[in-house]
């Protein structure tokens, strides 16, 4: 398959991370390569990519949860998924126009009407970093798949602070990877 030169996403794929009853999403790391520069430079950005992602295995995070869930002597046995990371570009930076996280239940229902077992995205313009790390100050938009217009805010000033006001977005510019923080308008 040829790539061409977008951006990669290499990431961690594991038993654990798809297991029902614990999640060990964000646990272990992803790596965004911008995949602009020399063929050498590239090749070195993903092998180094990979590297980290299998060494993440030993994240002290990663180490904690594992022992918290008596699973400290699993057996964990990580693979690796490379995407293309599909997106526009825009001057300089290149981002996707959303990107998120989904759940299979919701655990958080906000209203009565939400049906748990539909489960609920985490939501976000850009990178999907925010969607996984919470982010001081910035939130994800909370979609219940049973009811996708039904904000958890109930003002619009909530609805406003609850808001994502940052993006995160890759300068393919640069031949390392700067991940920057938008202010959002």
């Amino acid at each position: 398959m040829q790539v061409g030169r977008k951006p990669l996403i290499v990431r961690s794929s594991s038993l654990l991370e798809d297991n029902f009853g614990t999640s060990f999403a964000g646990k272990y790391e992803s790596h965004f390569c911008p995949n602009q520069g020399t063929e050498e430079e590239n090749l070195h950005q993903f092998t180094q990519a990979i590297a980290r992602i299998y060494a993440s295995i030993l994240n002290p995070d990663a180490l904690l949860y594992r022992r918290s869930n008596g699973l400290q002597d699993y057996d964990e046995r990580m693979a690796i998924l490379i995407q293309v990371v599909e997106g526009e570009r825009y001057m300089q930076y290149y981002l996707p126009h959303a990107a998120g996280v989904a759940f299979s239940r919701n655990l958080y229902r906000w209203s009565p009407q939400i049906i748990r077992e539909d489960g609920f995205v985490r939501l976000v313009w850009g990178l999907g970093t925010r969607a996984v790390d919470r982010v001081g100050n910035d939130y994800p938009r909370l979609v219940a798949l049973s009811h996708p217009l039904l904000h958890p805010e109930a003002s619009p000033k909530t609805i406003r602070h609850y808001s994502q006001q940052f993006v995160d977005l890759i300068d393919i510019q640069q031949t390392s990877l700067n991940l920057y923080q938008l202010m959002k308008c």
